[in-house]
């Protein structure tokens, strides 16, 4: 029976490969665009990622010459520790940026939509458009917008739809039309807002993923499983050439 013994010379063992091509699409700094502070410091962040694991995974194929493969699986190890631990700090504070952020701006809207009731009128405004027909009811909500007689369209917004006849999708429409027309530009950062809070949930799930890939085979002695499935297969090799 042959014995499969570990190299003795450290460029003996295999070294680790690469763990990706390139980092997950979610971590492109591409993935957050808008002028606005909370976004940048998010593609910042998430930009950060990429370069980082760029970074580690060039270092994982191009060991230290003088480093044994222990010690080169160890650098890397703490290296992805290091880096994950300092990413997500910073990711947290950067997601509760674009909260706050988006907090803001809803709180603007509405403070500029001046959309708030009269209670005096709201039985009034309820019976009237219970009484309109659907086309009816449409063109009124428009001719109230061009007028700017927020009171009543905010009566709209409370009122159950049962007492005004309206749709869903009519009530939360009336909202968007009053903040289109009083703040353009605050409804278009609010939107791109919510678009960068959605995605990162993906950024998030893609980072784990990475910092995961790049530590895979660093563990303490997965140096020596290297070196004896090197050992195995040279093995092999030697006996098919007899």
């Amino acid at each position: 029976m042959n014995m499969i013994t570990l190299p003795s010379n450290p460029a003996e063992v295999p070294e680790l490969p690469k763990a990706f091509h390139l980092p997950h699409s979610a971590l492109h700094r591409d993935q957050f665009a808008g002028d606005n502070a909370a976004i940048k410091l998010m593609a910042d962040t998430v930009g950060g990622a990429w370069e980082v694991g760029n970074t580690i995974n060039e270092l994982r194929a191009n060991p230290n010459p003088e480093h044994r493969a222990a010690t080169h699986d160890r650098v890397v190890r703490e290296k992805v520790e290091s880096e994950r631990s300092k990413f997500f700090d910073k990711f947290d504070r950067a997601k509760a940026g674009l909260v706050a952020e988006l907090n803001r701006v809803e709180s603007d809207l509405q403070a500029k939509s001046g959309l708030k009731a009269t209670p005096l009128h709201f039985d009034a405004i309820t019976a009237a458009f219970h009484g309109m027909k659907p086309a009816q009811r449409v063109e009124t909500i428009n001719e109230l917008i061009e007028q700017g007689d927020h009171a009543s369209l905010a009566t709209l917004l409370e009122a159950p739809l049962f007492l005004t006849g309206l749709t869903t999708e009519q009530r939360d429409a009336i909202k968007q039309k009053v903040y289109l027309k009083v703040h353009p530009k605050a409804v278009e950062l609010r939107d791109c807002l919510k678009v960068c809070i959605e995605r990162t949930d993906n950024a998030a799930n893609a980072s784990v993923i990475m910092f995961g890939q790049l530590q895979a085979g660093t563990e303490e002695g997965a140096w020596k499983v290297r070196a004896q499935q090197a050992a195995i297969h040279a093995a092999r090799e030697s006996n098919l050439a007899r």
